[in-house]
């Protein structure tokens, strides 16, 4: 967390209080990719067969 603190402008104990695990940093940064992928499920398998929409 310190490389990322330190490259943000900021120290660690801010960086700790808006994510207070390493894994909350990640989630929150990928949160909305992760979100676009889940809600293209629906248009994808009425276009695809499951194993052909996986691959798309």
């Amino acid at each position: 967390m310190r490389p990322i603190a330190k490259a943000a402008g900021g120290g660690q104990g801010t960086l700790y209080r808006h994510f207070p695990t390493r894994e909350a940093l990640p989630l929150e940064v990928y949160q909305d990719d992760f979100a676009s992928v889940v809600d293209s499920v629906p248009a994808l398998l009425q276009a695809c067969q499951p194993a052909q929409a996986v691959r798309n």
